[in-house]
Order: C-alpha cells, then structure tokens, then sequence
C-alpha cells in the first residue's frame, strides 16, 4: 500500500503509472484475503472437529487486552481507511481496509468465545463464529482482484 499511496502522492506519475501500481497493489493485497479464508477455515475446522480446542480462560488475560484494543482500534482505523479508499477510488486500500475491518471482528470472536468458553463451557463457538467471515471475505477478495471498484460503498 505504502508504494501505491507513494506513486500517487508524488504528484509526477502519470495517470496510466497510477492506474497500474493500482491495479497490481490490489492483487497484492487481494490475494492475501483468499489466504485469510483458507487459514479460517483451516484453524476453525481443525479447532472443533480435530482438537476440540478448549481454551483456559485463566491464562488468557493478555489475549483478552490485545482483543479488546484490536476491537477498539481496528473499526477506527478501518473508518478513516476507508474514506480516504472511497476518496481516491482505490481498490487497493479498500481490501487493506477489509483486513482490519476482519482482524475488529476476529477480536470480537476471540472476546465472546473466550466469555462463552468460560460461562457456558461453549469451547466451539469461536471456531463456528469465525466461519460466518468466510462469504465477506470471499467477496471482498474478488472485488479487489477484479477490475471493478466498490470503494466508495462500506460494508
């Protein structure tokens, strides 16, 4: 992202240079979300069906401050990202904008899962919740490799 916003920032590229800086930085990060897709579904089906993961709540208190900051702080950031994605039309942005918009909502699986685990004994649900991210990121992933933008429209 950093050479994209680079490219056009200086002001002497020409309109075609930007176009195509932008158009590969969209690959570059858009194929990075199929890679999130297959990692939950991998961590989320190996979670319930081969470990049947239970996590001890006891000693995840710094996982409990990291999620709370990461729910905090990542829908902040994703809101001005997305803005400034929306403002320069860029496909590129908006899909770095989705993986922090997914690493707020994976820290609001990790809070409730942990709460759940821990009042109800529910160890299963951070691995199904985490699941239901799969069709966003799917769609988000080929709208920033294809070659149409949605980047003015938030999800």
């Amino acid at each position: 992202m950093w050479w994209r916003l680079r490219v056009e920032a200086s002001g002497v590229a020409a309109v075609e240079r930007v176009d195509f800086v932008e158009r590969r930085a969209a690959r570059l990060v858009g194929y990075p979300l199929y890679a999130l897709v297959a990692y939950v579904l991998f961590n989320s089906g190996y979670g319930f069906f081969v470990v049947k993961r239970i996590t001890d709540t006891h000693a995840s208190v710094w996982g409990i401050l990291i999620g709370v900051a990461a729910k905090i702080g990542m829908p902040i950031l994703g809101g001005y990202k997305l803005k400034v994605a929306a403002h320069l039309n860029s496909r590129a942005l908006r899909a770095d904008t989705i993986e922090s918009i997914t690493c707020g909502y994976l820290s609001i699986v990790l809070i409730i899962g942990l709460a759940a685990t821990r009042l109800l004994g529910w160890w299963w649900l951070d691995s199904v919740a985490a699941l239901a991210l799969i069709p966003f990121l799917i769609k988000e992933a080929r709208a920033a490799i294809s070659d149409e933008c949605n980047c003015g429209k938030a999800q």
